[in-house]
């Protein structure tokens, strides 16, 4: 929620805090209960009279004063967020913590392939999650026997959270029945329908020759007839 206040450069911080109280409020009786304690946390940004720890313990006061709520600093059971930004003020209870890195897409559209196996199933959700941070925008595909919707659901799960689209972006191939040049194919399908600029796999340096090999798929790490690039490896850190 954001509140705009309108306001001279040196007005009195009871009176900065009382337009901010009217909407906080409405805020205080609908996400927090009689007996939850609370704390308040301020960023400032501009010139003001006053400090952010002034606006801190005043609203704190004042919760306290008309709702009865008691202030924990160290624990509390709600924080209240307030960022002032010269005269606009935004209040809010619940942050959703991102990836962080680029915006998503910036830097291209990349196929992440996800082998549905369970030695290599997490590595390659996590290297795809690595790209996202890097600006990537991904395009799931499941490759290999018997992918099954829970698969499908499963990457689903993992990736919405920093894509609320991705269910439109998963695809799988399935192998059981195709051979080497149908699979092949398949993939550069896919490459051509996405625009992808590169593949992406969860394996590490020391893996990628066996892969290429046993796969007889891709040569010298590019897919030979679209000379498409691998990113790998890029598992450098856990999620």
């Amino acid at each position: 929620m954001q509140s705009k206040i309108s306001a001279e450069k040196d007005i009195s911080i009871d009176f900065y805090c009382k337009k901010i109280f009217e909407t906080l409020k409405e805020i205080v009786e609908k996400e927090l209960s009689k007996k939850q304690t609370f704390a308040v946390r301020v960023k400032r940004q501009g010139n003001h009279i006053f400090t952010s720890i002034d606006i801190e313990r005043k609203i704190g006061f004042l919760i306290n004063k008309f709702f009865g709520n008691k202030v924990n600093l160290t624990n509390p059971d709600k924080t209240i967020f307030i960022e002032i930004k010269n005269n606009d003020v935004w209040i809010y209870t619940n942050k959703i913590i991102g990836l962080g890195g680029l915006p998503a897409g910036v830097e291209g559209n990349i196929i992440c392939l996800i082998r549905n196996e369970k030695k290599y199933f997490d590595d390659d959700i996590k290297a795809g999650l690595n790209m996202l941070v890097r600006g990537a925008k991904l395009y799931v595909i499941l490759i290999g026997t018997k992918i099954t919707q829970n698969d499908i659901n499963f990457c689903q799960k993992n990736f919405r959270k920093y894509d609320p689209n991705i269910q439109n972006k998963i695809s799988k191939i399935e192998c059981s029945n195709l051979h080497i040049a149908e699979f092949r194919n398949e993939l550069i399908k896919k490459i051509n329908s996405t625009k992808a600029k590169a593949i992406l796999l969860g394996i590490k340096i020391n893996e990628l020759d066996d892969f290429c090999n046993s796969a007889k798929l891709l040569s010298n790490r590019n897919i030979s007839i679209e000379r498409i690039p691998i990113f790998t490896p890029n598992l450098s850190y856990e999620l």
